[in-house]
Formats: C-alpha cells, structure tokens, sequence
C-alpha cells in the first residue's frame, strides 16, 4: 500500500489524499477505510511526529503504529498478516523547511532488504511528489481566492447598482423641482432665487451623470452593455449635439463650431450609447478650454474613405504625454485639474468601450499642457 496524507498548517490532523491499495487491503476498506479517515494530532504519534515534527524519515514495523489512534489494534494485525506487510516506511514531504504532508509506504520486507537503487528512486520520487502537492495546494489556494474575489466583485456591483439607483432618483427629483423653479411655474422669482435653482439643477445633473458612469461601468464589467444600432445621419447627430452645448460654450465665452466634409454621411450606431461618447467629448473639451475655441469636424478617412472620422479639438489645458497612454483606463484622470473639475475617472473608459462596441476605434493627441487637446472617433460609414 502507498498512501499520500497532507498536514494542516498548524500540524493538527492528516488528511488521506490518495492510496494505492493491494487487492487484499482492498477488502478490509468498509472495516478499515484508509483513504478517507483523517489522522488527528500527529505529533501524538510517535512514527509522524518524527516525520512531520522532525522532518525526518521515519519506518515502523507492520501498521500497527501508524493508524493504531483510528482503527482496532486486532483489525490491523489482521491486515499486516493478510497483506503480508512486515514494514511501513513514512516520508516527510518537505517544502522550504517545512513538512506539508508525508508518504506512507507498506512493504512485505524489511526496509535495510531495499537496494540502493530502491532506496535512491524512493527519495527521488519524493522530491518530486513534494513540489507536486505544492503546486496543487497553491493551486487551490488560488483558486479559492479568484472565487472569493469573484463573490467580493459581485457584492461590490450589487452594492454599486443599488447605491446609484438611491441617489439617481432623488437627484431627478431634485433636478426637476429646480428646473420649475427657475422656469417660474410657481410664479415670479427674484433673480438671485432663479441663478441658486440653476446651480442646484447644474450640481444635480451632475450628479445624475456620476451616477449613469457607475451603473455603466456595471453593465461593462459584468459583459451585459447591448447596443441596438440603426442607420443614422451623422451630420445631423452630431449638430445637434453641439447646438445642445452651445450654452455650456457660451457660458465659459467659448467659440464651439461644427464642420463636416461628407455631407449626407451615414453609420450604424445606438444613439443613446454613441451621444454619450460625443457629449463626452465636447464637454470635456468645453471643461477644460478656460478660453479660446473648441471645433468639432467630421471628414472621410483619408486612407480608405470607407469611414468617417469625428474630431473634438480645443486650445485648452492639454495634456503630457505621459498621461495620453493612460487616458482611457478606469479611473484616470490628469491629477493637476482633478481637483478643479468634478467627474470620476469613467467617462473616457466607458466611451472607449462604446466605441469599440461599434466596432470602431477611438484615440486622443496633444502637443503638450498648455497646448490643448484633440480627440477622434473613427467608425464605418454606410
């Protein structure tokens, strides 16, 4: 009989992890199952502790010593007759110092009537049965902590699901009783009570985005992000996406233009996704332009005219070119402006993502801080 047993970190119990039997000690596994009883307090024992505690090998006559704690002294002297087992030979598994288990091996001879070739390819098999329980253990030691990361991830998201929902829909409600406010539907207001309703609807819509970024890095996270594409003018798309920040623009006295070299242009896109990614953009390029100009232009692909190329450039902060590389990852952002301008590091990762749902490609260059920004979409024309 050879048997495997690992040992627990504090050296409390063997457990059996795999016995090749003869047929004989076969027949006595209902009375005597030694691959699935665990051995407690080894070091109790005299023949592990000197295998397990000592780390040395240990032998003993017959099995009686070995398994005497867990089954009948009478119905192991049974076995070694049967079995004809005259010694047991019990290993220590040994990995960086320490015993992590130990093989038992039951001979129907004397340990000393071994050759030295027996002796050297026991030993050598040890070693490599050693690392082999290492690797398993680390193995599921691993896969243990990928399960547990995975239940944390799941947590996390449900959590992140159901905080976002709590605080979007107050934040609407909020929104739309500043916005009744402002636009006097419960009569005349003084100036300075219409500009405090248009900060709250401004923090508030703000808030709402933060809140629609984190629900979609859910979705993206979890592969369930669909997209409905239909035909779409994309001249008129993106003007009007632009005529919509033209009062953001104007706020800040920005000059925001739109213009395009392939009129009638046509791609297939969600517009509900895709207006994200060119909002984001423009905003973007609105936010961080104190002054000076942001221009929007679509044109051909000059490579092979079977795409169609969006453009947000500004004369705005711009950025290193150590953080280009960065730009679309979760949670980056350029940490000289973060702290002046609200957002949460997601909408670049979110519009790449899109973009790359469209089966498009998306990228950002500059010239330097200082030196404004520029950013493209490149997706199939119809």
């Amino acid at each position: 009989m050879v048997g495997i047993m690992t040992v627990d970190v504090g050296k409390t119990e063997l457990t059996p992890l795999k016995f090749a039997k003869s047929e004989k000690i076969a027949s006595f596994l209902s009375e005597a199952p030694f691959d699935s009883v665990k051995i407690p307090n080894p070091l109790n024992n005299e023949i592990f502790k000197l295998a397990v505690g000592g780390k040395m090998m240990a032998t003993s006559e017959g099995i009686c010593k070995i398994w005497k704690d867990v089954f009948p002294v009478s119905l192991l002297e049974k076995i070694e007759q049967s079995a004809k087992i005259r010694n047991s030979l019990v290993y220590p598994l040994i990995i960086e110092d320490g015993a992590i288990g130990v093989l038992i091996i039951c001979l129907n001879r004397d340990y000393e009537a071994l050759s030295k070739f027996e002796k050297e390819s026991i030993e050598s098999f040890i070693n490599v049965i050693a690392v082999a329980l290492d690797r398993a253990n680390l193995y599921q030691q691993v896969k243990a902590a990928n399960e547990k990361l995975k239940e944390l991830d799941k947590l996390k998201s449900e959590f992140l699901s159901f905080a976002s929902h709590q605080v979007r829909t107050p934040m609407s409600v909020v929104k739309g009783y500043a916005s009744l406010i402002y636009d006097g539907i419960y009569g005349p207001v003084p100036d300075g009570v219409k500009d405090t309703a248009l900060k709250i609807k401004s923090s508030a819509d703000k808030m709402i985005s933060l809140v629609s970024d984190f629900l979609d890095l859910r979705k993206i996270e979890e592969g369930k992000m669909e997209y409905h594409l239909e035909e779409i003018d994309i001249n008129k798309f993106v003007g009007d996406i632009v005529d919509e920040l033209k009062t953001l623009a104007d706020a800040k006295h920005l000059e925001l233009t739109l213009t395009t070299t392939v009129p009638g242009a046509k791609v297939k896109a969600d517009t509900q996704k895709f207006r994200q990614v060119i909002q984001n953009y423009t905003e973007n390029a609105i936010k961080y332009t104190p002054s000076g100009w942001v221009k929007v232009s679509i044109d051909s692909d000059p490579a092979d005219h079977k795409h169609v190329i969006i453009s947000v450039k500004d004369s705005g902060l711009g950025m290193s070119q150590e953080l280009i590389p960065m730009l679309f990852q979760q949670f980056s952002r350029d940490k000289q402006n973060a702290v002046k301008i609200l957002g949460t590091g997601l909408g670049l990762f979110i519009a790449k993502t899109i973009v790359e749902g469209h089966g498009g490609t998306t990228w950002a260059e500059s010239d330097g801080e200082g030196k404004g920004s520029r950013f493209y979409v490149k997706i199939a024309s119809v």
